[in-house]
């Protein structure tokens, strides 16, 4: 269950209804809604978490009002919080591929939903993942359409710039961005680029710290950074913030503003139609696949890029930290920590509204227990695991060539992905009179 939040301008308000019914019944009643805001026009749809009074009674079938209150001028214009869960199945999505936030098993949902459905993913030509650096989308295999076409899914690393979007995705393409507690993603960030891509900074912070380098890199952050280089170029300073778009200049200054702060939390707050919590990453599936009426199969998943280290590894240390220790380290992330203080009540808001949301993600976590046991053992030997009818599914089978594309790591998926998008690019050249969209864009 969930509220809807309408702003009539006219009246500077806006006033909130509550269903009193199922999902089923609330989309058979959305062309009601949709009618409705045709007449009142601006009218922007949010999700309440407001604590406000009761206003008045609207004659709406199987809705009634709820609370209402004085619309905020401050508060900017959300997205998909505006109408929760899609009538039909939503085929556009842009995700904010953000660093060591559980976004390769995302990115693997993702690529495996454009696989099956034969869409468009917006794919670096060369490099691994698109931009990293400043923002901008350069040389990407081409749609095979031609130049201007719009894309179905982006999914790789990219530092999020609303104007480049807005160059291969519609307005009306769901954007979903991903967070993780800070200092858990902080460490997980130290513990994956310090074993597997060290840089000359990196390895000098662990040098200084070579018995005990998480508690080391929290206690004194500074020694595993270069101040010389722009942010982008560590993945330990406020990166999730950083990748979803916090303004590269001046950072060090930025980062303790206050004010560019919050006013970076309202960017991302009207930039994505849904933020999700990667610590409550089973509840984040189900909800995404609410809000874009995705199917079941859709977002199994086997957790991918998870670090394993034996446990006498010196990255299974345990944090160690009294509370000036851990200040120090919040003031070094604190970007990150109060996005992440601000989106994960939203999140939780919002899950705590579903209808019967915990049951659905009770038999989802069931299914993913059948899938892992499927796919990671002698099971697969029967080929093909069938998944029962219920309240919360369709039948659907899981295939060996399923698991297959489940366990693929990033670099795998993505070559994949984009020599399936090269053979749809040239299909398309051969079909063309002359060749007429052969041209790369972005070049």
């Amino acid at each position: 269950m969930f509220d809807l939040a309408l702003w009539y301008s006219p009246e500077e308000s806006f006033y909130v209804f509550k269903p009193d019914c199922n999902a089923n019944v609330l989309n058979f009643h959305r062309k009601t809604l949709l009618t409705l805001l045709a007449l009142v026009p601006p009218v922007t749809l949010y999700l309440s978490i407001s604590n406000i009074w009761p206003k008045r009674e609207l004659h709406l079938p199987h809705f009634k009002v709820v609370k209402a209150h004085p619309f905020n001028t401050d508060r900017p214009v959300t997205r998909l919080w505006r109408l929760p869960q899609a009538e039909s199945e939503v085929r556009q999505v842009v995700f904010a591929k953000v660093h060591k936030a559980a976004s390769s098993t995302v990115q693997n949902i993702l690529l495996r939903f454009a696989v099956f459905r034969d869409l468009n993913v917006l794919l670096a030509d060369r490099q691994l993942h698109l931009n990293e650096r400043d923002g901008t989308i350069k040389k990407i295999i081409p749609h095979p359409e031609g130049e201007g076409k719009p894309f179905d899914i982006l999914c790789s690393h990219f530092n999020y710039n609303a104007s480049e979007i807005a160059r291969f995705f519609p307005d009306s393409a769901a954007r979903v961005a991903i967070l993780r507690e800070p200092l858990k993603q902080s460490v997980s960030a130290l513990a994956y680029y310090s074993t597997k891509y060290p840089s000359k900074i990196l390895k000098r912070g662990l040098r200084k710290y070579s018995t005990d380098p998480i508690n080391g890199f929290l206690r004194h952050p500074e020694d595993f950074y270069d101040f010389n280089k722009s942010a982008t170029y560590s993945y330990l300073n406020n990166r999730m913030s950083v990748d979803l778009g916090f303004d590269l200049k001046s950072f060090e200054a930025g980062k303790r503003n206050m004010t560019k702060i919050q006013d970076f939390i309202k960017q991302v707050e009207g930039q994505f139609d849904l933020v999700l919590i990667s610590d409550y990453f089973n509840e984040s599936m189900v909800l995404l696949r609410r809000y874009l009426n995705w199917a079941m199969k859709d977002i199994i998943y086997i957790k991918r890029n998870a670090a394993k280290f034996g446990v006498d590894s010196v990255w299974r240390r345990d944090i160690v930290l009294n509370a000036t220790e851990l200040e120090t380290f919040r003031k070094w992330d604190l970007v990150d920590y109060k996005l992440y203080e601000y989106f994960k009540p939203v999140f939780l808001s919002t899950i705590e509204r579903e209808h019967l949301f915990k049951e659905e993600v009770s038999a989802y976590e069931d299914i993913l227990k059948e899938v892992a046991k499927f796919c990671l053992t002698d099971a697969i030997k029967q080929k093909i695991l069938h998944i029962s009818k219920s309240e919360w599914t369709e039948e659907f089978a899981v295939t060996e060539f399923d698991c297959e594309l489940m366990l693929f790591g990033e670099v795998k998926f993505l070559s994949y992905a984009k020599r399936l998008q090269r053979i749809r690019f040239q299909h398309a050249i051969r079909k063309s009179v002359g060749g007429k969209n052969s041209k790369v864009v972005g070049n």
